[in-house]
């Protein structure tokens, strides 16, 4: 049995736990619950003076069901480490008593306890981010995942700690997966395992961003000095698992890919990995406690991240279809999204006003709107753009209500009718995205960033609408074309020059050359500046390659000292080049309706350096 001075020590280390949660917490029935949890202590501590050696189990125990009861207190992220060091003091207390060490303590009605993030199964860096060729993986864990139940006991907790804090950082991880075209649910789910939805830590593994990581994979990122920005450790760790850029994100590829993340010690023993499993009846015992140390009997305290994507279907906050696999997660609202960052920290100069009048929220709109205002045309254009199509004549009456209704409840939005200001941040949520943040990389050039900017809008599939009869109109052309639409305000030239411009404010640098919106322009101010590269120069392949880079933009020649259209290059190849271009469509044409990749000849093509 411990001793009087171990047991004031016990006491006395638990009580500077829970005064430090009770300095940090926001949460004010917490901060009471964890204050009458102190003074539990000090009372222990006083009566301990007075106490024989045949009260010290009493102290022990008591002292246990204090602390279990302030485990159970805990309701408001971030955790910080109080649960690690909660777990360990419970540790102390069962070895004080001369028996197995007790777990914290299981949620109780409805206070919940929160989750310790899981050790890895084994090293993570051991495993490559694809399965290899002819590996039936995904699809066995596909099929996991149709026949997944969530254990019932398990929802309140799940809902609380898993979907609540996922949703309310999505922009966050709409911001690194757009960069990197990696799924946000897929990042988010990541983020809970490895850092309790903390966005104090590494996305690697938890650790704290004041420093590089500790534990593996140590020394991250290597490039920069701390703290880090969230989003540059996350894109760094998902850029070293070979993550970004894939094309296969069904269900059961990302799984695979979500399993490996933590490391394969639990499939290569033949388990279901409670990192992917754990709250649904298809896990039930056996962890990892450690690196490379498995307790066949101990219970995972963690949700899994396929349980947690099982539950967003469940909820109808993504949906699966049923063909391919994939998750459609367009839908999933942003809880909490009104309290997010300005979109338009990296918006080029000379559109800050018009990509304001875009984003900004106009107060809430609905049927009584002054007709022919510019929120009732908005409102009815965003409608079109995201699927809930109405008419579009600046009339926000029963048939618009009727398309914000459809769409708010595709959302989960109260399906109001009216526009308030969560409805706002959804319906504009494609510009919003081309707009995120751009973390450029050490040693980027503007070629690079522009390249990334250009996939971050084809990603949100820009596109125009036919208003009052007219064509080159709607939100994406007043947003390239700095406020003007209709028939005759040809685009292309307008979108390279936002997505260059939107590049040069990433890197902290103005405009390279002029903004421009005709093509004409565009060349007459390349070759005043020696930027014009003519197509009579590009003769071979190894000309090509030597001259171009992507990045560049391709000028299409209809006669000499005439061109019409204009996009952005991605790839060069001997015969042919890559582009993502504005204003076009799958035929090429040179006043299409939207943004659009496409593979072209270098016939009749000219091309301009952005320096």
């Amino acid at each position: 049995m411990a001793s009087t001075a171990e047991i004031r020590s016990l006491i006395l280390d638990a009580e500077n736990v829970l005064r430090e949660r009770r300095r940090t917490t926001a949460d004010e029935a917490e901060k009471r619950a964890l204050k009458e949890a102190i003074d539990a202590l000090r009372l222990e501590l006083d009566a301990l003076d007075l106490a024989d050696l045949g009260a010290h189990a009493a102290a022990l125990n008591g002292l246990a069901t204090t602390l279990e009861g302030a485990v159970r207190a805990l309701r408001q992220r971030p955790f910080d480490q109080v649960l690690g060091q909660l777990q360990k003091l419970f540790d102390r207390i069962g070895a004080a008593q001369g028996h197995v060490p007790r777990a914290l303590p299981e949620p109780v009605a409805a206070v919940v306890v929160a989750p310790l993030v899981e050790p890895a199964a084994v090293e993570p860096m051991a495993a490559a981010a694809e399965p290899v060729a002819g590996d039936d993986v995904p699809t066995r864990l596909a099929a996991l995942f149709a026949s997944c139940k969530v254990r019932p006991e398990r929802l309140v907790e799940i809902d609380r700690f898993y979907v609540e804090p996922l949703l309310a950082g999505r922009r966050s991880y709409e911001q690194v997966g757009t960069q990197l075209a990696i799924p946000w649910w897929f990042v988010g789910i990541v983020h809970g395992l490895e850092g309790g939805y903390s966005f104090e830590t590494h996305l690697h593994n938890g650790d704290p961003l004041t420093a590089r990581t500790v534990h593996v994979p140590a020394g991250r990122p290597e490039a920069g000095a701390p703290p880090f920005p969230w989003v540059d450790s996350a894109n760094d760790a998902l850029t070293l698992r070979r993550l970004g850029n894939l094309a296969d994100w069904s269900v059961g590829a990302a799984l695979d890919r979500l399993e490996r993340y933590n490391g394969l010690g639990y499939r290569n023993r033949g388990l279901a990995s409670p990192y992917l499993w754990s709250f649904s009846t298809h896990y039930t015992k056996g962890k990892f406690v450690e690196d490379g140390v498995f307790d066949p009997d101990f219970v995972s305290k963690q949700c899994g991240g396929a349980v947690v994507l099982r539950r967003l279907v469940e909820l109808k906050l993504v949906a699966l279809d049923g063909r391919s696999g994939e998750v459609e997660a367009a839908r999933a609202l942003a809880a909490g999204s009104v309290d997010q960052a300005d979109p338009l920290e990296q918006v080029p100069a000379f559109a800050t006003r018009t990509t304001k009048a875009e984003v900004a929220f106009p107060g809430v709109v609905g049927i009584g709107a002054k007709a022919n205002s510019r929120p009732a045309w908005q409102v009815q254009a965003w409608c079109n753009l995201n699927g809930t199509a109405t008419s579009l004549d600046g009339v926000f009456g029963e048939g618009t209500a009727d398309a914000v209704r459809r769409f708010q409840a595709d959302r989960g939005i109260p399906a109001t009718g009216s526009v308030d200001e969560r409805s706002w941040i959804e319906l504009t949520g494609p510009v919003r995205r081309v707009l995120a943040r751009i973390a450029a990389e050490p040693g980027a050039t503007l070629n690079d960033v522009v390249t990334r900017v250009a996939r971050q809008h084809l990603a949100q599939h820009p596109r125009e609408l036919i208003v009052a009869g007219e064509s080159n109109s709607g939100p994406w052309v007043r947003l390239y074309m700095n406020g003007k639409e209709g028939e005759d305000q040809l685009w292309c030239a307008g979108f390279v020059c936002f997505v260059v411009g939107q590049a040069a404010a990433a890197l902290g640098m103005a405009m390279p050359f002029p903004r421009q919106v005709g093509v004409d322009a565009l060349v007459k101010d390349a070759r005043a500046s020696g930027r014009f590269v003519a197509e009579r120069d590009l003769p071979t392949g190894m000309a090509r390659r030597t001259r171009l880079r992507p990045g560049m933009l391709f000028v299409r020649r209809r006669a000499a000292g005439d061109w019409t259209h204009t996009g952005i290059v991605t790839e060069i190849g001997d015969t042919s080049f890559r582009s993502i271009e504005g204003n076009t469509n799958d035929e090429g044409s040179d006043n299409g309706f939207e943004v659009c990749e496409r593979s072209r000849s270098y016939d009749g093509k000219d091309f301009i350096a952005l320096v």
